[in-house]
């Protein structure tokens, strides 16, 4: 058995050659052909993706030309532009498996983000508890704390050894340490 191939190196393609193909498979790629980066030919490739698709079979070849648009565009007001033009597309691209695939892959991330700071707020919202019932003189040191980036391991550890201090003296450099070590 044997293959052929070419190596194509489409940032040297003209991109009127991709669109004489006549090959809506390989349009996603327009915008990394020779001109590709330009507004003009990601619309061009999107009304062509969706001429003569009455069925949207081309969602996610639209969804493919989104991605490939978004790494090739560095200017703040094209990036906008992209965000506007496929806005206009969203009904189409929810459709289409990939972008619900990234759809659900990001609010799985934000999902875990949020319990992770809602751990965070509790062990936090623990350790002024137990500062105010044991060291209430501590609590102003306290303060800081939302504000630096702590994990809700290290705060555990923090309220572990806040709890575990005999005396005033020992929770203060406890807290003082966990400060330091956050600047």
């Amino acid at each position: 058995m044997r293959f052929h191939f070419d190596i194509i190196k489409l940032w040297e393609l003209p991109t009127a050659v991709l669109f004489q193909k006549h090959l809506k498979g390989i349009l996603p790629l327009a915008p990394i052909t020779q001109e590709g980066a330009r507004r003009e030919v990601v619309d061009e490739a999107i009304k062509a993706l969706l001429k003569d698709d009455p069925e949207n079979q081309n969602k996610d070849l639209l969804s493919l030309l989104y991605g490939i648009s978004s790494l090739v565009f560095d200017d703040q007001a094209d990036k906008q532009w992209l965000d506007w033009r496929f806005r206009m597309l969203e009904d189409l691209l929810n459709d289409s498996w990939a972008f619900r695939e990234l759809r659900q892959r990001g609010e799985e991330i934000g999902l875990a983000k949020g319990r992770e700071e809602g751990r965070i707020e509790g062990i936090l919202e623990s350790l002024r508890l137990l500062v105010q019932r044991l060291f209430p003189s501590l609590l102003a040191l306290l303060e800081d704390f939302p504000q630096k980036s702590f994990t809700a391991k290290e705060l555990n550890a923090i309220l572990l050894q806040v709890v575990a201090a005999q005396t005033e003296e020992e929770a203060r450099q406890y807290l003082l340490t966990a400060l330091q070590q956050h600047l």
